[in-house]
């Protein structure tokens, strides 16, 4: 007999058993029948292509589960992370049938160092927080199995006081909610599971602002408000290391083994912490992107499936060949019946000039009036003015977060970006200048200063001076340090004349400004590494490619260097007499370079400048047409002026918004 396969059925029998009892009145017999014929006889689902997971050698897909319960509502639970045991026996059993093979930490360490590479189909399993059921549930289950898995601790809850209640939203959970010491120990001494650290007290929001927004503790800076202060970045490197050195210890106490995984809070991380736990000895860094795959000898960003609402087993199948077909898709690969389809971009860009006033109330109605107007838009991203440009020139004089050599007007971006990702689910990119910084110290500002080509152009400081380029990548450093955001726009400032810098060539000033924005790129990504990045473009660097000279900008450069280029596609500040053909050829001169449509915004005007005079709405949604029947995949407009509502929404967005249902008020 094999006794394995015995001692699995039984334990599925059992939970089955468990799963049915909690399913009100129904014909129990009936009901326990169909569960085990569905979790132990049936595959579930077709076999997966074989040719598929060889072409996935040593890649594995991570998965990020929490709590099992046995009386989880599937779909509309309160708990929208929590999964069913019936469910998560099916996903078991699925692998299993399907030839599918979690592995562990230490698989993955040998197959990177050369030894015996991962099966076909890896898995990583992962459930965080350490719940209780990781005990009662999930640890009989995987030795049913005998599946490997990670669970990742959070040691302050392992040891909270009796009287500690944890808000998670939709509970409050004490110390029986959580495994105690002597249960994580039995389960290490089982060679099972590794244990991976998700901080000690961490998993929790901090004061991030004056205005009282509470934000990641991992990942943002603490406000004081009493001191009226915030957490310096030294600070703030010594809180995230107390804190994971503490969490390492009581690991190593514990169970014996220092963990060599850190899983960040809610994902997030900056690559100031995840250097210090590297410092600690954990290697492996575990996010919730869920993109793709991950290769073996990735260490930095370990993307995961976050499993919510308990999904069908169909569901769950679905995600995990959606990850493995993806990764075969960016390798190039052509797979049958299948296409990657592009995530399709919807940008406003928004001047937070325009949310400012010196009276906090209005300021209050101003922002409330913008999130409004973005929740009912539905779309992607937000591109928000992190300086303040009242007199309209394009520079920055102030700016509306804490630094070092800018007047701040109002510490505003953070509270604003943070409510526009919480509240509306917009991805926020911060728009900024590259050079045009107007320094309050005037001795400075002139030594450093950029001599124009012309009265039109920006007031910009000389990037081939060192220090201008050091208070440049200062102000970029103190601007991601204080907020969680999703990427940058580089502003239109960013061009050299023909006449400037004429001891360069064209392509080494084109290059100056690439090699420039790739070092404040990295400037930012010291703190936000999942930085994506923008730049404008003028359309005549598209449109004609030999005006690079006029701007120093190089349009298959910029595919080459930034995630988006963001064109503009502003006919009437380009006096265009026919702006649909002028439309067209934009868009055409785009299609001829690789990835020119996939990466490219199209940013339409709704304002137009030379007449002084905003554009009927109805025809920028007949613009927006106009892209879409041209095949454009991403666009957008400046200026919203979301306080008279312009442009107005009943026009725009049944072209514009993402939402399946963009008609709803």
């Amino acid at each position: 007999m094999n006794y394995f396969y015995f001692f699995r059925h039984l334990v599925l029998m059992v939970l089955a058993l468990c799963a049915d009892l909690a399913v009100a009145e129904i014909d129990k017999n009936d009901q326990f029948t169909n569960q085990i014929l569905s979790i132990t006889d049936s595959p579930l689902t077709s076999m997966p292509d074989k040719k598929l997971a060889h072409s996935l050698k040593n890649e594995y897909v991570a998965i990020c589960y929490h709590d099992v319960r046995d009386d989880v509502v599937p779909l509309s639970d309160p708990d929208r992370y929590a999964v069913s045991t019936f469910e998560l026996t099916r996903q078991f059993e699925w692998m299993a049938a399907n030839g599918y093979h979690p592995v562990s930490l230490e698989q993955i360490i040998t197959a990177s160092k050369g030894g015996k590479p991962l099966p076909d189909n890896a898995v990583l399993l992962t459930f965080d927080d350490g719940y209780r059921s990781f005990y009662t549930h999930i640890f009989p289950l995987l030795k049913a199995y005998n599946y490997p898995a990670v669970f990742a601790i959070v040691t302050s809850w392992v040891e909270m006081p009796k009287s500690r209640k944890i808000n998670v939203g939709h509970t409050k959970l004490t110390h029986k909610d959580f495994m105690t010491w002597s249960q994580i120990r039995e389960i290490a001494d089982s060679g099972l599971v590794d244990f991976a650290s998700h901080t000690h007290d961490l998993h929790n929001a901090t004061l991030a602002n004056g205005q009282g927004n509470i934000e990641p503790a991992a990942v943002i800076p603490r406000y004081f408000a009493k001191q009226h202060r915030y957490e310096n970045p030294e600070q703030y490197r010594q809180r995230i290391y107390k804190d994971l050195k503490q969490s390492s210890e009581l690991l190593y106490r514990h169970t014996g083994k220092r963990p060599i995984a850190i899983v960040w809070p809610y994902g997030r991380r900056t690559k100031i912490a995840r250097e210090i736990a590297q410092s600690l000895g954990m290697n492996f860094s575990l996010t919730l992107q869920d993109k793709s795959t991950n290769d073996v000898n990735e260490r930095s960003a370990i993307q995961r499936i976050l499993m919510t609402k308990n999904v069908p087993i169909a569901d769950y199948a679905h995600q995990i060949t959606k990850r493995q077909k993806n990764t075969l898709v960016d390798k190039g690969q052509q797979l049958d019946f299948y296409h990657k389809v592009p995530s399709h971009q919807r940008i406003i860009q928004v001047d937070l000039d325009y949310v400012y006033d010196p009276d906090p109330k209005q300021v209050d109605e101003n922002l409330s009036k913008l999130l409004d107007r973005v929740k009912r838009m539905k779309i992607s991203t937000v591109y928000l003015q992190a300086f303040s440009d009242d007199d309209a020139d394009g520079g920055a004089s102030s700016v509306y977060f804490p630094n070092n050599y800018l007047p701040m007007r109002m510490d505003l971006f953070n509270r604003v970006a943070w409510q526009i990702k919480t509240r509306t689910d917009a991805d926020v990119f911060a728009w900024l200048p590259v050079m045009a910084f107007q320094l309050p110290d005037k001795k400075l500002q002139a030594a450093l200063q950029l001599s124009p080509a012309d009265s039109k152009a920006h007031i910009r400081l000389d990037i081939t001076k060192p220090k201008a380029r050091e208070i440049i990548r200062d102000i970029y450093r103190s601007l991601a340090f204080h907020n969680e955001i999703d990427g940058i726009l580089f502003h239109d400032d960013a061009y050299f004349r023909e006449n400037e810098l004429v001891q360069y060539t064209t392509e080494q000033k084109t290059d100056l400004l690439l090699n420039f924005t790739d070092e404040l790129t990295e400037v930012f990504k010291q703190y936000r590494p999942r930085t994506k990045t923008a730049r404008n473009l003028f359309a005549n660097v598209l449109l004609h490619p030999e005006s690079e000279a006029w701007f120093a900008q190089n349009f298959e450069k910029f595919l080459q260097h930034y995630d988006y280029t963001a064109i503009m596609a502003m006919p009437y500040m380009e006096k265009a007499k026919n702006p649909k053909r002028w439309l067209h050829r934009l868009v055409e001169a785009a299609k001829a370079y690789p990835k020119g449509l996939e990466k490219s915004i199209f940013e339409l005007q709704s304002f137009d400048w030379e007449k002084k005079k905003v554009i009927d709405s109805k025809h920028l949604a007949e613009q927006m047409q106009w892209l879409l029947e041209d095949g454009v995949i991403n666009f957008g407009y400046y200026p919203d002026d979301f306080i008279k509502g312009h442009p107005r929404l009943d026009a725009i967005r049944p072209k514009f918004s993402l939402s399946t249902t963009p008609f709803q008020n």
